[in-house]
């Protein structure tokens, strides 16, 4: 049985780093290894994620690494972590395991066995560059393992020897949300830098309300503007039955214009003129405002009708034009009753509101939405403030770590990272598991690997607060949207990212 010796700063912290140490022993233990958690320091009491029984833990100093004191700090990021890499060193004289994984950067070998193979595990971004004394750093290891493609060229500049595997799920849950819960979810630690860019997730939640108070302001504006445009006849003297004067020619007509029946209240008037002899049916009704033209024609028994201005004329479809088309006024009509215009009016007034019942159900549908956010951290007094600066406490939740996590994410529809910048993000790839819609900003590494922008959610161009908010919008409306990229993130992950995938890239590496 191989023996695997995985080294990082503290097992009992709660973030991404740490979960991935405890999947990784776990999957490690489950092929056939040997496995030990070799852990630097113990803040806490107890392993924040559920460890396999069999696999050894220890720890090699029960205190903290974080102090006020920057002395203290700098002791413990420099001295103290050469003391404790000999101890590792030590250990691993003595029990000679195959390998040993340093998981974060806390471990240097400084006396190392041909015997053992030695992998170091890389979670964030590539440095822009490295000293020498970095330099001399990663080539003690015989392996760097990255955790995305983005950035390989870079890191092969680095070290000779590059491989990339990605994090992976542990499961893939067999649940998915139903895309129909009005709740956006975000997830992760509230440390001191605002890594998860939870603040500037807030300023996008802002932008979001305003559009959605925009689109009201606008729809009350319409509402009224659809009441004072709707045409009313104003006959004249000419005619006791007809609208029968002329903007350019004030004499009335002497000849009927058209016939009202009971069967037919919307006659049409055939123009008099010698177009009028084509076998084409044309209505000329000129005279009137095209918005008002385009309403009345969709009731005529005629096919075309003619719209004339002092500048051109156009002969429009008629059973292309909407009833729901109105007027701003009128100035003159010809063949026009006023029983005509008034039937006009009603339909008008049914389709407007039958619009305003199809936008007050979409306000309220989109009023429902909230944010939630989970996790605790320095920043969370901060990022509460903020919240209510903004008045948006309503409309925003604030939740604690739980361990029902699932419970959290069957209750979302879209999962919204705002992330600064992310190793390989655990949390985007658990929500995808259950087919919640991702949107995420394209920071260097993590987020372009598991989304597929526009197929499996939507990626960002960096510090566009706007487009997020957009987009965001975008997938609270349409329900059809978000379940579709939902479901294709979570084939993604299942196929790119489960247990399975993962492990044999592993053991690629272990038997070369």
């Amino acid at each position: 049985m191989q023996k695997i010796y995985i080294i990082l700063k503290d097992i009992t912290e709660s973030g991404g780093g740490e979960r991935v140490c405890v999947n990784l022993s776990n999957a490690f233990s489950e092929i056939g290894f040997e496995v030990s958690i070799i852990s630097f320091f113990r803040v806490e009491k107890d392993i924040a994620f559920s460890l396999n029984e069999n696999i050894n833990v220890r720890f090699l100093s029960h205190t903290t690494p974080k102090s006020k004191n920057p002395l203290k700090k700098l002791f413990n990021k420099s001295i103290y972590r050469y003391i404790l890499s000999k101890k590792v060193d030590t250990i691993a004289r003595q029990e000679k395991p195959d390998i040993v994984l340093a998981n974060d950067g806390w471990y240097i070998p400084k006396t190392k066995l041909d015997s053992i193979q030695y992998i170091r595990l890389w979670h964030l971004n590539a440095p822009k560059k490295i000293d020498k004394r970095k330099q001399k750093i990663f080539n003690l290891f015989d392996t760097l393992v990255v955790l995305s493609s983005r950035e390989l060229n870079k890191w092969q500049s680095y070290h000779k020897n590059v491989k990339v595997i990605p994090n992976f799920l542990p499961f893939i849950s067999q649940k998915n949300t139903d895309s129909n819960q009005h709740r956006i979810i975000s997830v992760g630690r509230m440390d001191r830098g605002d890594q998860k860019g939870f603040l500037r997730l807030i300023d996008i939640w802002e932008k979001v309300q305003e559009r959605m108070g925009g689109l009201r302001g606008l729809g009350r504006k319409n509402d009224e503007n659809l009441d004072s445009n709707l045409c009313y006849a104003k006959p004249t003297s000419c005619h006791t039955d007809f609208t029968t004067c002329h903007t350019k020619s004030p004499a009335c007509h002497t000849e009927p214009l058209g016939e009202v029946s009971s069967l037919n209240p919307n006659p049409c008037h055939v123009e008099r003129s010698e177009t009028s002899k084509n076998l084409e049916s044309k209505k000329d009704i000129s005279c009137l405002r095209t918005r008002t033209s385009e309403a009345l024609a969709h009731t005529c028994k005629y096919d075309k009708i003619t719209i004339q201005n002092d500048s051109h004329k156009t002969t429009l479809d008629s059973k292309r034009l909407s009833a729901e088309a109105v007027c701003d006024d009128f100035k003159s009509c010809e063949a026009l009753s006023a029983r005509s215009l008034l039937n006009i009016n009603d339909e008008a007034r049914k389709a407007n509101s039958l619009k305003r019942a199809e936008t007050a159900t979409h306000e309220k549908a989109l009023e429902s939405w909230q944010l939630v956010i989970v996790g605790d951290g320095a920043m969370k007094e901060q990022i509460q403030a903020k919240i209510l600066e903004k008045d948006l406490q309503d409309t925003i939740t604030l939740k604690p770590f739980t361990k029902d996590i699932e419970k959290e994410y069957l209750n979302a529809s879209i999962y919204a990272m705002s992330s600064h910048f992310e190793g390989f993000p655990m949390v985007l790839l658990e929500s995808c598991s259950y087919a919640l819609c991702p949107i995420a900003f394209n920071v260097a590494t993590g987020p372009s690997d598991i989304i597929e922008s526009h197929t499996s959610g939507y990626l960002i161009k960096d510090n566009d607060l706007q487009d997020y908010a957009d987009k965001l919008f975008t997938l609270m409306s349409d329900k059809q949207k978000r379940e579709s990229m939902g479901l294709q993130a979570k084939q993604k992950v299942s196929i790119a990212f489960s247990k399975e995938a993962v492990m044999k890239l592993w053991q690629d590496i272990f038997n070369n």
